[in-house]
């Protein structure tokens, strides 16, 4: 589990260049680590420094329970002899989204998955480079360094190995549910569009049938006979509770239009 503060640590609205001077200009994949910080900021640059503070304490919190939910469900699979399937900080964190009011945060108000995604990206890089800065700052020590140290320079130096790919990893993760989102509201339009388009052709068969076959109806009765004669494809386009009520009032609007028309 990270320590958030390491977000307070650094100044994390800076320039990806300027957060990486503090460390060392040379630091060991240097591009690498400007795209993490880069790409998470990007989802933060509506967030002071205080509020990405704030998110990082909520993000612990989080992760936290979701480890307990994770624990929780591999003892359930084991004890039903289930085979046991871990899953990835992401998985795990994404079904808190459905748990808990993850965006009522006083502190980080209005938050999105993606904003925490990004927090925990940059915590991952901040996390590698500091191990990168203790393994470096070690091994310019090699020498003077105790039996202990020196045991734990390649400890370190494969941690902020790690820390950055799963830097990368989570900004992967974060693209994916960015594409599905767009994805989503894609399709959420073509269906709003296709079901405009169904009760436009609708309202036009039932406008053309009202006007030869019930002249002399009311709204109402002109409504009733509309629906028996169209009901296979209202049912299939309308959702209201009240389709003859619904049909009753196209009925109104159009005969409206057409004397106001005349």
């Amino acid at each position: 589990m990270f320590d958030p503060q390491i977000i307070h640590r650094h100044p994390v609205k800076a320039s990806a260049e300027d957060l990486l001077a503090r460390f060392n200009k040379d630091v060991h994949y240097n591009l690498d680590y400007e795209y993490s910080i880069w790409q998470a900021q990007l989802r933060l640059q509506n967030r002071s420094q205080q509020e990405i503070e704030a998110g990082a304490v909520h993000l612990r919190e989080l992760l936290f329970h979701a480890e307990e939910i994770e624990h929780d469900r591999l003892v359930e699979k084991m004890e039903a002899g289930e085979e046991l399937i871990f899953q990835s900080d992401p998985s795990k964190f994404t079904a808190l989204f459905q748990e808990f009011d993850l965006d009522q945060q006083a502190d980080f108000p209005n938050a999105t998955p993606s904003e925490y995604f990004a927090i925990l990206a940059l915590v991952y890089t901040l996390e590698s480079l500091e191990a990168q800065l203790e393994a470096d700052s070690r091994q310019a020590r090699v020498g003077t360094l105790d039996p202990l140290e020196e045991l734990q320079l390649p400890s370190l130096t494969n941690a902020a190995k790690t820390r950055l790919r799963d830097a990368h990893a989570m900004i992967s993760f974060i693209e994916g549910i960015e594409f599905e989102a767009i994805f989503r509201k894609k399709n959420a339009s073509r269906a709003n569009r296709a079901k405009n388009q169904g009760y436009r052709r609708l309202k036009s068969e039932i406008f053309q049938f009202v006007d030869k076959e019930c002249q002399e109806l009311s709204n109402r009765k002109a409504a009733q006979v509309a629906y028996l004669q169209f009901r296979k494809i209202v049912d299939q386009v309308s959702s209201s509770d009240d389709p003859e009520h619904q049909i009753a009032k196209w009925i109104g609007e159009h005969r409206k239009e057409s004397r106001t028309s005349k």
